[in-house]
């Protein structure tokens, strides 16, 4: 495998642990299982006035996208899986977003290094032709 492709494929792989890591920290707590709503009264506000944090980037988009949460479900109890298709529904979304998150960071990890391996090569080419 080529050294300058190393950064693009640490980028996927840690954007994917975390879209992971964002789907597992970013979920109700109050609602931990699908279908389990025995939530003690006194958290019930708690239960019901939770929100997604931005720093879990991933499964935030997940949870707040345009035209509907994928997966998790905003109800008037709060943000909550119906089901375990959807809980898993919004992990598989979750590090898919991370995946796209890394393949960035890695591309632009990437290229700087790639450009300069090129200009290395041609710059040897050049002097080898003479």
């Amino acid at each position: 495998m080529k050294r300058h492709l190393l950064p693009l494929i640490v980028g996927l792989v840690v954007g994917g642990l975390y879209g992971l890591l964002s789907a597992g920290a970013n979920q109700n707590p109050w609602y931990p299982v699908p279908g389990q709503y025995n939530v003690p009264q006194e958290h019930l506000a708690d239960a019901w006035g939770w929100q997604p944090s931005p720093f879990w980037l991933p499964s935030y988009l997940a949870a707040k996208a345009p035209g509907g949460a994928i997966g998790i479900h905003l109800t008037r109890s709060g943000y909550l899986f119906r089901n375990e298709a959807g809980k898993s529904t919004y992990y598989a979304v979750s590090i898919v977003i991370g995946v796209c998150m890394g393949a960035l960071l890695g591309t632009a990890w990437f290229l700087p290094a790639a450009w300069r391996w090129f200009r290395r090569k041609r710059q040897s080419d050049k002097r080898r032709d003479g």
